[in-house]
């Protein structure tokens, strides 16, 4: 079943599938002269033109379509922290929006040769799920991926965490216990099992 129409007239469902023909993948940029090259059509998107106009894009991500681009990379999880990552990230070239756990779509074109010359930084939540994001990332683009965990998640996990999140999430942490060689993990590790 190549899409979801064809599933819902095959089997009357949608869903019978993972993902369709293309995602759709919100990106900005606040940076003059930032632009994202579509290969098979040849032609550039200027991302930070229309972001001053509109806030940021929207491309499809498919099998038909691939988007080129070189440059600092942000992948932002949480909507909010996206719509103003340059204040916090102003080295992103170009901000992602994640909207939770990334789609395979998404990771398998970050890891791909198109996209071979961006420095990726992973800015997730700091729960087990968003660490567990980042390492996806880091595995299929090594070299290539930090996070962005400053030194004040330290003292604000403890205010502000919510503890159901790392019970709800065991599964998760248990995965992250066995990478505890990549320092980020190693940290957030031991700040879940500290705090709980």
């Amino acid at each position: 079943i190549p899409d979801r129409a064809t599933a819902i007239v095959m089997l009357a469902d949608a869903k019978a599938i993972r993902s369709g023909v293309g995602q759709g993948l919100f990106v900005r940029s606040r940076k003059p002269g930032v632009e994202i090259r579509a290969a098979e059509a040849d032609v550039s998107i200027p991302v930070s033109e229309l972001t001053a106009q509109a806030g940021g894009i929207g491309v499809q991500l498919s099998p038909t379509r691939t988007w080129e681009f070189a440059g600092n990379v942000a992948v932002v999880e949480n909507a909010d922290a996206f719509w103003k990552h340059e204040v916090v990230l102003p080295d992103a070239d170009l901000a992602i929006l994640a909207s939770g756990n990334m789609s395979r779509r998404l990771v398998n074109w970050l890891a791909s040769p198109a996209m071979a010359q961006c420095h990726i930084t992973h800015w997730g939540d700091y729960d087990p799920v968003g660490v567990c994001q980042y390492l996806r990332l880091a595995d299929v683009c090594p070299g290539r991926v930090e996070t962005h965990a400053p030194i004040e998640v330290d003292e604000l996990l403890p205010r502000f965490g919510k503890r159901d999140l790392v019970t709800r999430q065991t599964q998760f942490l248990d995965r992250l216990r066995r990478r505890t060689s990549d320092p980020h993990v190693s940290r957030m590790v031991d700040l879940f099992d500290r705090y709980r």
